[in-house]
């Protein structure tokens, strides 16, 4: 859960959000907020608990200093690489990142292993190593908020689908044992 490094892979204004939503059909969605997206790498344990570098989204509200709370997005199954959230995947990445940090919410979303800056194979279904990704991307960013005088939210939401429902009740699993 040690981060690497951190870099701005981009930005949209609430304008621009509203009209990404009506473009994909979905004219009901609201949004509250412009986002900012960045990619974080960070250090995490494969299946052989080696040392390895993932990769994972981060979207943040504009404007925002303090947050509604965290919500850790895991997508759902995926076969090509460039269907990580950090590489902007229309429904892995920057849909989710738009609506749960267009409302306010500090969105993470892990690339998982395989997926995104990761040379390792995909853990497809290996729940220890689905929920340490998820969990180690949750602590490297609440250090590059304190590192950047921002405060961790009190509530930590996981929601998933597919694959990434089994990534979430792993990880949720692996808090509890140890939060």
């Amino acid at each position: 859960g040690e981060p690497i490094s951190i870099e701005r892979v981009g930005g949209y204004s609430h304008l621009t959000l509203r009209a990404l939503f009506w473009w994909q059909g979905l004219r009901k969605i609201s949004t509250e907020h412009g986002i900012d997206l960045y990619r974080l790498e960070y250090w995490t344990l494969d299946p052989k608990e080696r040392m390895v570098v993932a990769s994972g989204l981060i979207a943040i509200p504009k404007n925002r200093t303090s947050f509604r709370g965290v919500v850790s997005w895991q997508h759902g199954t995926a076969s090509l690489r460039s269907a990580a959230p950090s590489s902007l995947d229309a429904f892995n990445g920057l849909l989710p990142a738009a609506f749960f940090a267009g409302h306010g919410y500090l969105m993470v979303a892990p690339d998982y292993l395989g997926f995104g800056v990761s040379e390792e194979p995909h853990s497809y279904y290996h729940s220890a190593s689905m929920a340490r990704v998820v969990v180690d991307l949750l602590q490297a960013t609440k250090t590059v908020m304190a590192q950047n005088g921002m405060s961790w939210p009190r509530h930590v939401f996981l929601s998933g689908f597919s694959q990434g429902g089994h990534a979430s009740l792993a990880a949720q699993r692996l808090l509890e044992r140890s939060p």
